[in-house]
């Protein structure tokens, strides 16, 4: 996959959409949101549709623009514009930033554009809780210092956070999202049906997270690209999960598409285990992919009959890959399992 900087020129997605550019650029956006002074979105490569990166950029008073990428092997960099600037192309300067009173780092700005640059960041979780938790970052360069109050930065780091990761899982499992769909192939419901049971996907969910006490939760409101394989997808800041509607006719016919499916897509070490449950119109599984040189992937599935006909199948794993959310992700699947309980009468 070519570099997030190599995309900087298409996918400012504030700039783009205000034509703030002097560059005539077109981006594909996978999704947009918006949260407070923040512009969200997911963009994909102009040569291959694949996912690229998210973005989360916002426009100052003075004119400049702040915005932060995070790309699908969670790479991320700062990016600064000003429509004012007449920078020489494929330039580098060195600079150095703060985030209210902490050390300065340093770091090297590249040009991107006659009105851009962007500096990457060093892969390091503090320093993205930093930018997080910050008030104000400094940058200082040879022409002078600017000054970003970071407003909302939280909202927007975790929102453009949880964006790639959303993609980066559709991208590590494009060989089959939908375990209930052969590979390569895609539903071939009437697009009016496909809609009802998307719908319905997304009813379903909102109160199934809302009756487990799942808190602050967001529901995606559309699902293009690879995420289309969903009919449901949410996230919180410290676990993820979908939703499918499947028209399996036993809940164990379903257990069984679900393994396999999940096994095939390991390519390391698979475990699963069929966790206790009585009743005979739910299941409840959990998962454990040990890829090389990556951490565990765990998740927790719930099957349940479904009254009109076929299951509902709820997945959630953790989306931060720290050890320390286990117990949490651990007890939101115990949750989803006791909701969609309620969910099938039992």
């Amino acid at each position: 996959m070519r570099s997030i900087a190599l995309h900087t020129a298409r996918t400012f997605s504030l700039l783009l959409l205000l034509g703030c550019f002097s560059e005539n650029v077109a981006a594909k956006f996978l999704e947009k949101t918006s949260v407070d002074i923040w512009e969200i979105a997911a963009v994909s490569d102009d040569q291959t549709d694949a996912f690229s990166h998210c973005s989360a950029s916002a426009i100052y008073a003075n004119g400049m623009i702040l915005a932060f990428f995070v790309g699908s092997e969670f790479n991320w960099q700062i990016g600064l514009a000003n429509p004012a600037w007449q920078l020489v192309p494929n330039s580098r300067y060195p600079i150095t930033y703060q985030i209210d009173d902490s050390p300065l780092f340093t770091a090297e700005a590249v040009v991107t554009g006659p009105d851009m640059v962007t500096v990457p960041m060093k892969d390091s979780s503090s320093l993205f809780e930093l930018f997080r938790k910050g008030w104000e970052l400094r940058i200082r360069a040879a022409g002078g210092e600017f000054k970003f109050p970071l407003q909302s930065s939280s909202k927007a780091l975790t929102a453009v956070l949880n964006c790639a990761r959303r993609y980066a899982l559709a991208e590590s499992q494009s060989e089959n999202l939908n375990p209930f769909v052969a590979p390569g192939a895609a539903r071939t419901d009437h697009p009016a049906k496909a809609a009802q049971r998307r719908a319905e996907a997304a009813t379903i969910t909102a109160n199934i997270l809302a009756s487990a006490g799942i808190k602050g939760f967001t529901l995606a409101d559309s699902l293009s690209g690879e995420l289309s394989a969903f009919d449901a997808l949410w996230w919180t800041d410290s676990v993820m999960g979908w939703t499918l509607i499947s028209e399996e006719n036993t809940v164990e016919s379903a257990v069984g598409t679900l393994l396999a499916s999940a096994s095939k897509n390991c390519k390391g070490a698979f475990a699963s285990m069929k966790l206790p449950s009585a009743k005979a119109s739910a299941a409840r599984l959990k998962t454990v992919c040990e890829n090389p040189g990556q951490a565990a992937s765990v998740e927790f599935m719930s099957v349940v009959i479904r009254k009109k006909g076929g299951v509902y199948v709820f997945v959630v794993f953790d989306s931060s890959e720290e050890k320390s959310k286990s117990s949490i992700l651990e007890d939101a699947g115990a949750r989803l399992f006791a909701a969609g309980l309620a969910l099938a009468g039992e």
